[in-house]
This record gives structure tokens, C-alpha cells and sequence, in this order.
């Protein structure tokens, strides 16, 4: 037992050191870091702020305005018109698809419903592909295996197949 309380105080021992060390550090690295930062901060948030009425002022990617932000390389319904402002990697468009799957009911309006169409058509064209690809291999392997001539007595020469066989007189 008291090793026990030893080992869980010794935690609180830690955050505690943690927490005073955040407290010294914090002040330095809002004045030496920040300022450098400060200027691109207030560029991003002057560029992409909206104010939305009855909500009020809200960051331009939270809208999924594919008009503004879209890239049409990850299914988007057309190139955003600020090309800077895109993020890197279809990451609007991951968010758009992972909110409207966290909110089923939500409407998502006329460039979000032409997303998704474009999202469930490129699926519907993938699994086609698939399946086609699988049909030529399938037909290949029934090719390649009808075209082998039938020998008799192969796997009579095999013991295990010969040793299960029904034609096979059982040893004494």
C-alpha cells in the first residue's frame, strides 16, 4: 500500500513541478516567439473572419464555402476563389464529410449536396472498376486452368490424397 500511494503522489508531485514551470515559461514565450507571429495571426484572422448574423464573427473555413475555399482536386463543386486560403491536403473537404457524418440531419445546402454526389459517384465508379478488374482475373484464372489438360492417376501419386481416396483398397 505504500508503495502504491507513494507512486500516484509522486504524480501529483510532477504536475505540480509542471504546472509552476508552465507558469514561469508562459510569459517568456509570449515575448520572445509571439511578436514574430503576431503580424501573420492578425493577417490570417482579418482574411478569414465572417460575420455570420445571429452567430456573429466566425473563422471562413467553419462555413465549408466551397465557393471560397473549395479545391476541386478532392471532389470539391469548384476551385475556391482564394487560392492561398485553400488548406493543405482536401482538409475543408475531410471536415465538411466528417461533420455531416457526426450531424445526418444537417442541411448542408447546394454546393454541399453536390459534394457528396460527387464523393458517392466516385465510389460507385471505383467499386465498378473493381469489379471488372476482379471478373478479368477470375476469367484469366479459369483460362489459364481449362486449358490444362486432365491426366488421370495425378493424385493418386500424392499418399495423403491416395490415403483418403475412396478408390484406394483400405490397407491392412
Amino acid at each position: 500500500v505504500r508503495d502504491q500511494f507513494f507512486s500516484i503522489f509522486k504524480f501529483k508531485v510532477q504536475l505540480f513541478c509542471d504546472e509552476i514551470l508552465v507558469v514561469l515559461l508562459a510569459p517568456f514565450v509570449l515575448c520572445v516567439s509571439m511578436p514574430a507571429a503576431a503580424e501573420d495571426m492578425l493577417r490570417f484572422i482579418r482574411e478569414h473572419t465572417v460575420d455570420v448574423e445571429g452567430i456573429g464573427s466566425v473563422c471562413g473555413y467553419s462555413l465549408f464555402d466551397f465557393g471560397r475555399y473549395g479545391d476541386e482536386r478532392y471532389a470539391a463543386p469548384k476551385d475556391g476563389s482564394e487560392v492561398d486560403g485553400r488548406t493543405e491536403q482536401g482538409k475543408m473537404e475531410k471536415s465538411f464529410l466528417n461533420f455531416k457524418i457526426n450531424h445526418p440531419d444537417w442541411d448542408c445546402g447546394e454546393q454541399g449536396n453536390t459534394f457528396i454526389a460527387k464523393i458517392c459517384a466516385f465510389q460507385e465508379q471505383q467499386l465498378e472498376e473493381l469489379a471488372m478488374q476482379q471478373q478479368e482475373q477470375l476469367a484469366a484464372f479459369h483460362q489459364s486452368h481449362s486449358a490444362m489438360p486432365f491426366r488421370p492417376g495425378v493424385f493418386e501419386t500424392i499418399p495423403e490424397v491416395a490415403a483418403a481416396s475412396p478408390a484406394t483398397p483400405p490397407r491392412p
